[in-house]
């Protein structure tokens, strides 16, 4: 019952590294015109002037702001308000580093599994 438990948290654990860890934010130092020439992000974190900070689903570019969709309700801020565009990339070493935490994890709760189930020897006697 315990290692099931230990099991279930460990699962949620993982599973908010993954989502989080293994991608950042990368500050673009491009204007909007040049971040946009290949199509445009999913996502993009834009710093204001007054240092406030919005995640934008969705962005397009216009011609003198960038538009899209943030916290669900349609957003526009102007292109003079913008002091830096930063996108999501992946990032490899934290990628192998979770892979790498996961694996010595499981090892682990196997380990801890075999001893309460089986005694150390894992013979079961």
């Amino acid at each position: 019952m315990r290692v099931h438990l230990l099991s279930r948290h460990l699962g949620g654990i993982v599973l908010s590294l993954a989502l989080a860890g293994c991608s950042s934010w990368q500050v673009q130092d491009v204007a909007p015109a040049q971040l946009f020439e290949n199509g445009p992000p999913e996502r993009l974190r834009i710093t204001r002037g007054d240092s406030t900070q919005v995640v934008m689903d969705q962005p397009r570019l216009g011609t003198d702001s960038l538009v899209g969709v943030s916290a669900g309700a349609p957003v526009a801020i102007p292109l003079t308000d913008v002091r830096a565009l930063a996108v999501r990339k992946g990032d490899t070493g934290k990628t192998l580093g979770l892979i790498a935490g996961v694996t010595a994890a499981g090892l682990i709760v196997s380990a801890a599994a075999m001893h309460d189930c089986c005694g150390p020897s894992g013979l079961g006697y």
